[in-house]
């Protein structure tokens, strides 16, 4: 009989999608990140805090299920998952990492052209960039064996972190303890450059537009020339309202939208 390793770890992940009957070995695990996946995200202002909820798509190109999925939450203080999809259970650590997400209870997988909405999670935070990973399922017959038919605490391959399809979302970070106007808007520019590096931007007409904008409000910023920043930055404002849904995706919309909303509220 088999005795599960600590909740988090992707073999726990593995047996815990079907129940397992054998002794299994010592060996690295099989990979579990034979995916291709599209993570879509939107966010909405709860109060303080906001909120991200979340769509995954696991594409048709796929070699395996998916078996787990989480978004990098380190630094955040406080996160609070709102919705969980059905025959979906929440983690807000996994494995010890600073991990928040969603593992599927029996063989609630998302199947190689399948999509799941219904992830949320709220938080104090401001929107950025960062890192998620989605977990392959290992059906049982591909798992290694382990003697005395017991899995050590650490098998080779058994994080999530090392053994995992890792991607790009629009998740939470933390407010900046020390607000620095012209670090900040730094940080939008750059923001701005990976979005349209995901696809998020999809005309290098409108990212053109964008960079020129923001470029034009931070050199207002060095030149102390705060009432003309704050017009740039409003302006990019209303083009990512207009382009919204057109050639730019919900994410970028979000990414950028709140961040310069914050910026303004603290010029």
């Amino acid at each position: 009989m088999f005795r599960r390793i600590a909740m988090g770890t992707l073999l726990a992940i593995v047996i815990g999608c079907v129940g397992l009957n054998g002794i299994v070995s010592a060996q690295s695990l099989p990979s579990a990140g034979n995916l291709s996946v599209i993570v879509s995200a939107d966010v909405q202002t709860e109060g303080p805090a906001l909120v991200y909820r979340y769509s995954l798509t696991n594409d048709r190109s796929s070699l395996q299920d998916v078996a787990q999925f989480a978004i990098l939450s380190a630094g955040v203080q406080g996160i609070e998952i709102t919705s969980t999809p059905t025959d979906w259970l929440s983690n807000n650590s996994i494995g010890g990492h600073e991990l928040t997400g969603w593992t599927p209870l029996g063989r609630a997988l998302v199947r190689p052209g399948q999509t799941v909405s219904g992830f949320s999670l709220r938080a104090e935070s401001l929107p950025a960039i960062v890192d998620a990973v989605v977990v392959g399922f290992i059906p049982f017959e591909k798992l290694p064996e382990f003697q005395d038919g017991l899995a050590p605490d650490s098998a080779p391959e058994s994080s999530v972190l090392e053994n995992s399809r890792r991607i790009r979302v629009l998740g939470p970070v933390a407010v900046p303890v020390q607000f620095d106007a012209i670090a900040f808007l730094d940080h939008i520019v750059r923001l701005k450059d990976e979005a349209a590096a995901l696809g998020w931007i999809d005309r290098s007409g409108i990212e053109v537009s964008l960079a020129a904008k923001l470029n034009a409000a931070l050199e207002s910023l060095k030149q102390q020339q705060t009432g003309t920043a704050r017009n740039q930055l409003q302006s990019c404002l209303r083009e990512l309202d207009a382009q919204g849904g057109k050639h730019l995706a919900k994410d970028a919309v979000a990414l950028l939208s709140a961040n310069i909303a914050y910026l303004l509220s603290r010029l």
